[in-house]
């Protein structure tokens, strides 16, 4: 009888470490997702500061494009 109620003991302990394993796991799971969330966000973040550049890049091609039209028109007059 001794015998089964150590078995039982050490089952129970088994039980508590496996609980306190999954527990710590899920902690570790909603830490990784909640920095999955941030760098989703950090992501969106740089998208649009990347669509920001382009647009800006954009503006400065064709004020260059429209100066050296004008140098052009200029040197073609002279």
């Amino acid at each position: 009888m001794a015998h089964y109620e150590e078995k039982i003991a050490q089952l129970e302990e088994e039980i508590k470490v496996l609980k306190e394993k999954a527990r710590k796991q899920e902690e570790d799971c909603e830490l990784f997702m909640e920095n999955m969330k941030e760098n989703v966000v950090d992501i969106a973040r740089l998208r649009v500061d990347m669509t920001d550049v382009k647009l800006e890049l954009r503006s400065h091609t064709r004020r260059y494009d429209d100066s050296i039209k004008e140098l052009k028109t200029q040197v073609h007059k002279i």
